[in-house]
């Protein structure tokens, strides 16, 4: 089967010949060798109107992989190879040559290892060694030669595609971490910037660089949000591991130049840490620091663009980059539009952006009292039937729709036929987010209704942007008064945020200033999802996944009422009175920071207010499970602070349950306004001092 006495021929290569069509989308993948590339490139294929071909690296019990390693490590055994070069990674996707973009792109440009170090894992390589040693060393040596012309040929094919215009400037690769999507927003419209000003650049999300990659890149920028208290993005762990690998010898990235740039929030402790530590470990390898790292903080008034506008010019002027020549100029647009007749016209089908699935909503119903200023809404979804698991601590990230009676007064309004399809494409700034959200044709209803964040909050970029649209001079002086960075223009811009306007509103109060559709999309973010602790154990609930949610409302200081585009997403789905209502809802479960006792008998004290209750009626029901079954459970604390027991003692029959079950040994609640004097937490907490100490100190 094997060949046993040597095989002389290479494979027939099927990307080779599926490419040479020229309208077929190609990629060759390896998960266990680059799990994100290997995501991308299938997102894509979905996404391409056209024949798509994924060949798929996998060893196979036939290989006879030799002990001790087996099957049962079938990464790692997939790594070796792509590392060795017996398998390649890349892309070819055609959906890029209208643009004037190459449409290949090496995926695995280095050889970190001598092929024989992957062979020699396979029995049927090392069975013709044993019987033919003089030609297992001859083949062996072709083999190695092979693998190095093969991966040359596809360094020419991505050399050979790329724009001469961007092939004379100065290289910069943008190395990107993001969660909800805020940071690949950025990116993207930090590439555009760079491009203007004739850099070549090239963005990658973390996980796709290896070491080996990013000691070939001469200048090197890093945009990544932190998650939660410290931790890195979802698709940055990857490449976190790889640059802490302890064979990295000194120096190893000494003829890199770095500048960082980070996205956090000063209401954590661990600020931006994500970024700092990445700066840091890449600055320990021997990277050059070109500018001090730029730390965003969602707390500021325009967020992290505050930081990132301070951050901006010295990465300029450290770059020696010339201006823009088109800094005055309507922007290109990052998408296309191709009006899809109605014989073309697609069946709808849900927006799902990457690593996301759909789960049934069968319950949500408020909790707190109907005369109540606050509303709690408890909800429980059904995943039975679908692929869903989750742990303690974790948060259900959810992805709204706007409201669908909005979307159709601001469409009217704008002048939008409602239901005209679209195939949306997109240029080489496009990110993986919206790449995904326009794999199919859709309406401008949908368009606007699952992906265009037309009620989030416009930031001074978009205003900027904006005021090239107006053609009214009044309405362009006012925009650009807007950005301007004097007392007037901070004034009018604080103006602005403090009334919590939005894209609709800011469009509706300068009307001349009127995009084109394509641009509009190009300019308004996609809507972002948003982060809720799953208050259920996966052990308790089962088939179940439940969320305690308060929905967010405010006044602004002119007396107008607004809402959170989630809560209100939420809301709208709210099944009070009707059992038998469900709706459909996409989600995805991002991991949670928590760092849990390592046994039943550890001490649990917690502490929260309001909805901060939801992971700890995780934790709870997860202990409640343990005991059922018969296991000797340690002491569980919960002070938890609410206002009054009648009105938001939020799921407090459960409570009052679990405390008489002895799952929570001490069960303190405060109730701030039942009684003349303000009972808080910490009051409690007071009370128990000796208890308290006795637990978390002595056990």
């Amino acid at each position: 089967k094997f060949a046993p006495t040597g095989y002389r021929r290479a494979k027939k290569d099927l990307g080779a010949i599926a490419i040479a069509y020229g309208d077929v989308y190609v990629a060759s993948i390896a998960i266990g060798a680059n799990y994100a590339q290997s995501v991308k490139a299938l997102v894509e294929a979905e996404a391409f109107p056209g024949p798509s071909l994924v060949l798929c690296y996998s060893p196979c019990i036939e290989h006879k992989i030799l002990y001790p390693r087996g099957l049962s490590r079938l990464a790692e055994e997939m790594k070796k190879a792509v590392d060795s070069g017996y398998w390649t990674l890349y892309r070819y996707n055609p959906a890029h040559t209208p643009n004037g973009q190459n449409p290949f792109t090496l995926d695995s440009k280095h050889l970190s290892i001598d092929v024989h170090q992957f062979t020699k894992l396979e029995n049927r390589f090392e069975i013709l060694k044993r019987t033919h040693p003089e030609v297992a060393d001859q083949l062996k040596s072709s083999l190695q030669q092979w693998t190095r012309d093969r991966l040359e040929n596809y360094k020419w094919m991505e050399k050979r595609g790329a724009p001469s215009d961007e092939a004379s400037g100065p290289a910069l690769d943008i190395l990107v971490g993001s969660d909800t999507g805020t940071t690949t927003e950025l990116a993207s419209r930090f590439a555009g910037l760079c491009r203007s000003r004739q850099f070549n650049v090239a963005v990658h999300e973390l996980d796709e660089v290896t070491p080996e990659s990013l000691r070939a890149m001469s200048n090197v920028v890093v945009l990544c949000s932190t998650a939660g208290e410290g931790d890195f993005p979802n698709n940055a762990h990857a490449f976190w591991e790889g640059i802490n690998d302890p064979e990295l010898e000194e120096g190893f990235l000494a003829s890199t130049k770095l500048s960082v740039f980070g996205l956090g929030d000063t209401g954590y402790k661990h600020f931006n840490a994500a970024a700092k530590n990445i700066e840091s470990r890449l600055l320990e390898l021997g990277a050059v620091k070109s500018q001090d790292i730029g730390l965003g903080d969602d707390k500021d008034e325009d967020k992290y663009e505050t930081a990132f506008e301070s951050w901006l010019p010295d990465f300029w002027k450290i770059q020696n980059a010339p201006e823009s020549p088109d800094e005055h100029e309507i922007p290109e647009p990052i998408v296309e539009l191709e009006v899809v007749g109605k014989e073309l016209a697609h069946q709808y089908e849900r927006v799902h952006p990457p690593k996301t699935k759909t789960i049934t909503l069968t319950k949500n119903e408020r909790i707190t009292a109907l005369d109540y200023d606050r509303i709690i809404r408890h909800l429980i979804f059904d995943v039975r039937g679908v692929d869903f698991s989750y742990l303690l601590g974790d948060a259900l990230t959810i992805y709204p729709d706007n409201d669908p009676a909005l979307v159709e007064d601001f469409l009217d309004w704008y002048k939008v036929d409602q239901t005209q399809w679209y195939h949306v494409r997109g240029t080489k700034d496009l990110d993986p987010r919206r790449a995904a959200s326009y794999r199919h044709p859709m309406t401008a209803r949908q368009i606007f209704g699952e992906v265009v964040d037309i009620t989030g909050r416009p930031n001074k970029f978009f205003y900027k942007q904006l005021a090239k649209f107006a053609v009214d001079e009044e309405e362009r002086k006012a925009l650009e008064l807007i950005v301007a960075d004097t007392p007037e223009g901070n004034a009018a811009y604080s103006a602005l945020s403090s009334e919590s306007v939005n894209y609709i509103d800011v469009l509706k109060k300068f009307p001349s200033a009127h995009p084109p559709l394509e641009h509009l999309m190009s300019l308004v973010p996609c809507i972002k999802p948003r982060l809720y602790s799953i208050a259920s154990s996966q052990r308790f609930v089962n088939d179940k996944v439940e969320l305690v949610i308060v929905v967010n409302d405010w006044k602004t200081p002119s007396g107008a009422t607004k809402r959170g585009l989630c809560t209100n997403y939420i809301d709208r789905l709210a099944t009070d009175g009707h059992e038998d209502l469900t709706h459909k809802v996409v989600v995805s479960v991002t991991p949670g920071t928590f760092n849990l006792p390592p046994t039943l008998m550890e001490p649990y004290v917690m502490t929260g207010l309001g909805t901060g209750l939801a992971p700890f009626r995780a934790f709870i029901q997860e202990r409640a499970f343990f005991k059922n079954l018969g296991y000797e459970t340690g002491p569980m604390w919960l002070f938890y602070g609410c206002r009054y027991r009648a009105k938001d003692y939020i799921l407090g029959h459960e409570l009052e349950k679990w405390a008489e079950e002895g799952v929570i040994t001490h069960l303190k609640p405060a109730f701030s306004r039942d009684q003349k004097e303000k009972v808080y937490v910490q009051h409690k907490m007071l009370e128990s001092k000796d208890d308290l100490y006795e637990d978390l100190i002595n056990k």
